[in-house]
Order: C-alpha cells, then sequence, then structure tokens
C-alpha cells in the first residue's frame, strides 16, 4: 500500500516490486517529479530521521571548520 501526502505537497510514495521505493510529487505548475530509493538509501534515511527533522528546523547545525 502505497502513501499519499497531500496537506503541504501532493506526494505519494511506494513500493514498486523491485526493491525500490519511489517517491512521486507534483510541483505547483502541475509538473510530476520521481525519486526512486534502493530499499537500503531508504532505510539509511528512515534511520536517520531525528537528525533530518532538526536539521530542517535549523535545530541541529554543521560544525564549523576550525
Amino acid at each position: 500500500m502505497g502513501l499519499f501526502l497531500r496537506a503541504e505537497v501532493a506526494t505519494e510514495v511506494c513500493g514498486d516490486g523491485d526493491g525500490f521505493i519511489r517517491i512521486s510529487q507534483t510541483n505547483d505548475e502541475g509538473v510530476d517529479v520521481e525519486v526512486c530509493l534502493s530499499v537500503n538509501q531508504f532505510q539509511i534515511i528512515f534511520n536517520q530521521e531525528k537528525h533530518l527533522v532538526n536539521e530542517a528546523f535549523g535545530v541541529e547545525k554543521e560544525p564549523e571548520a576550525e
């Protein structure tokens, strides 16, 4: 079963049956954009969820170079 997220940007997330996760979005101009991730890539993103959310809200900053 795919996920359909319509609140912010129309988004569909589903497995393709061949070992990949496809993420499709329709932008404001009606153009469809698709990203294809391997299951391993998707799991890495999922496992980094807290870090990514903090980064999205600017809570977690990149370490400054010395």
